[in-house]
């Protein structure tokens, strides 16, 4: 009886672990899924841990357990990855838009002029993005608008990861955005150099086929010239 009773607190513990990880979306640490489970010994959240990544592996699932400085997340498969990963929001945001929450994370409450200021004209369409996510307010304030983080950004990251954000070096966080603007800049030259070259080519390719249409009738004309030429004289020869 003893035996059937710790079989199914196993069971249970097994049960919340997975949950814990299928709906927070985010790494949880051993300590995180052992207050989930009833506040339960490591050791056994552990046991469930590793038996939850047996019987994904098992099934041949697309879902995997993954383990990163000793915290874990259930994941896509890369095979199945982008497939999917559109279903997921905040999967697809470029680091660009990540850098910026971070820094509306750590300055809060800033104003969008500010952050202009620093960083330029793409900072308002990187406030656009982040608010229609849902991850920050863009509040009206004089003539520009006041930014901070929503409680969706807590549900996101939760509450070890925000902590995280607030203890980067502000610098870095800085040096970050200006590079990734920098990249996304020059993507977008070097995308504008192509299209110019693209239709330079084209241009080329048209006149190309203008010159061989030319050369065409050209011939043709002289062939034409020929034959009545050679008429010509064989009405002469008669």
């Amino acid at each position: 009886m003893e035996q059937e009773l710790k079989q199914e607190q196993r069971i249970d513990i097994k049960k919340v672990v997975e949950a814990a990880l299928f709906i927070a979306g985010r790494r949880l640490s051993l300590e995180d899924l052992a207050r989930y489970a009833h506040n339960s010994p490591i050791s056994k959240v552990q046991k469930a841990v590793d038996e939850i990544r047996a019987d994904y592996l098992k099934r041949d699932s697309p879902i995997v357990l993954t383990e990163e400085e000793g915290k874990f997340k259930l994941d896509v498969k890369p095979e199945y990855l982008d497939r999917v990963k559109n279903l997921a929001p905040q999967m697809d945001m470029r680091k660009a838009v990540l850098t910026t929450l971070s820094y509306v994370a750590f300055k809060q409450p800033i104003t969008q002029a500010k952050m202009v200021k620093l960083f330029g004209n793409r900072i308002y369409e990187y406030n656009v993005e982040l608010e229609k996510r849902g991850l920050i307010n863009r509040a009206p304030h004089k003539r520009t608008r006041m930014l901070t983080t929503t409680k969706k950004l807590g549900t996101y990251l939760g509450a070890e990861d925000l902590k995280r954000v607030k203890q980067i070096q502000l610098e870095k966080i800085e040096q970050t955005l200006k590079a990734e603007i920098a990249k996304e800049e020059a993507a977008e030259k070097q995308k504008q150099v192509d299209e110019v070259k693209l239709l330079e080519q084209k241009k080329e390719l048209s006149l190309d086929e203008w010159q061989k249409l030319l050369e065409h009738r050209r011939v043709k004309e002289q062939q034409r010239k020929e034959r009545r030429e050679k008429r010509i004289k064989a009405k002469q020869q008669e």
